[in-house]
């Protein structure tokens, strides 16, 4: 297979071009070679990477010597050990930075300038100066710099971006996007994708997706209104919070409740909360390594 790929290649080098053609096609020879560099640089890295992880303290030293090198892959890694303490030191976190900074025009290593400099680690703290990281992270499908972008429009009173994004993160099933839709569908007044919104984002662990919830089913929007339901909900968003269902006579705010619609409702926490254990929660502060 290879020999008949170089023979392909000699065959099209020999055939005469024009200047343009001939330009053309050394840029496309470039190109090819970039991505065959690239692809190399990537493979060196995750090698290294690897072994680090399995406990090779070697492997350290070998991605700092790609990563001074240029490699990309490699930068943003040595940076996510330094920003983590991962080697057996202190967290180091302006050098960390500065790899991360070095392999910004990885997807993963933007993200992680991103959220150094919107929370000021390593660096004075600029929400503004992140935007553009998150952007490029958020465009790569990174959950996390989606829900960033969620929270930041949201605050600023700019909706529709705001929608934009949340939705993107609720795409993949991400805890605070699918909340933060569902809170915007109840402003838009589309309670009933608020409903189906929050209650997915009430099964990723979201207390405050449940007491949603439950405030739709306590007025009726979107759904019949059941007092017995509302309840339920807001058990299970105390359920969330503390990892056991409280005496449901607590809450004080349902009037007029029944003792059976009590009970039942207490029951339907009980059982939701049996067959939905708690995820392994995204911790949104965090550099990453590798894109889940």
């Amino acid at each position: 297979m290879l020999k008949q790929k170089l023979l392909h290649v000699l065959i099209i080098a020999s055939i005469p071009l024009n200047a343009a053609q001939a330009s053309a096609f050394s840029d496309a020879l470039d190109k090819a070679k970039q991505t065959l560099n690239a692809g190399q640089q990537g493979m060196d890295a995750a090698t290294a990477w690897n072994k680090f992880k399995k406990g090779d303290k070697l492997a350290f030293n070998v991605l700092v010597r790609l990563a001074k090198q240029g490699n990309p892959a490699a930068q943003n890694f040595v940076g996510w050990i330094l920003d983590n303490g991962a080697n057996g030191n202190l967290p180091d976190h302006k050098t960390a930075l500065r790899f991360f900074q070095a392999a910004s025009k990885l997807p993963l290593a933007a993200y992680n300038v991103g959220i150094m400099t919107f929370l000021g680690r390593g660096t004075v703290a600029n929400e503004q100066a992140a935007i553009p990281y998150f952007i490029t992270a958020a465009n790569d499908q990174i959950e996390q710099a989606q829900v960033w972008l969620t929270i930041y429009y949201y605050k600023a009173g700019k909706k529709e971006d705001a929608f934009r994004w949340a939705t993107e993160a609720a795409r993949q099933s991400d805890r605070l996007g699918t909340y933060y839709l569902a809170r915007m569908l109840v402003e838009q007044k589309q309670y009933k994708n608020a409903l189906e919104n929050g209650s997915k984002a009430a099964e990723l662990y979201s207390a405050d997706a449940a007491i949603l919830v439950a405030y739709l089913y306590e007025t009726g929007q979107g759904t019949g209104q059941s007092k017995k339901m509302a309840l339920a909900y807001r058990l299970i968003a105390t359920g969330i919070k503390n990892g056991r269902i409280i005496d449901p006579g607590r809450f004080a705010g349902l009037t007029g409740i029944s003792e059976m619609d009590a009970e039942q409702g207490r029951g339907f926490a009980a059982n939701w909360m049996e067959n939905h254990k708690k995820p392994t929660l995204v911790d949104y502060r965090v550099t990453l390594a590798e894109k889940k």
